[in-house]
């Protein structure tokens, strides 16, 4: 590997890091609720959020293990329509 090659790697690798500190930031600051929580919070069933979310009236974020959350903003959006 050249140096030039090295450095530029080092530098993506450094931007790739900044990336993922600002996102996880973000994500901290973020309040996400289990679809449990977030049918609570909305005032309705957990089977009522699971059919919400199936017909994209709901829209959720998943993670690598597969469970879904209901971030905040999309909490408010909701709100905002009932």
């Amino acid at each position: 590997m050249t140096n030039d090659h090295l450095e530029s790697t080092l530098l993506r690798l450094c931007d790739n890091v900044e990336k993922s500190t600002a996102l996880k930031t973000k994500l901290a600051s973020s309040k996400i609720y289990t679809c449990k929580e977030a049918a609570e919070v909305l005032g309705v069933s957990y089977s009522t959020v699971r059919k919400a979310i199936k017909n994209g009236g709901i829209k959720t974020v998943e993670i690598a293990t597969g469970q879904e959350y209901v971030s905040q903003k999309e909490i408010e959006r909701i709100t905002k329509t009932i």
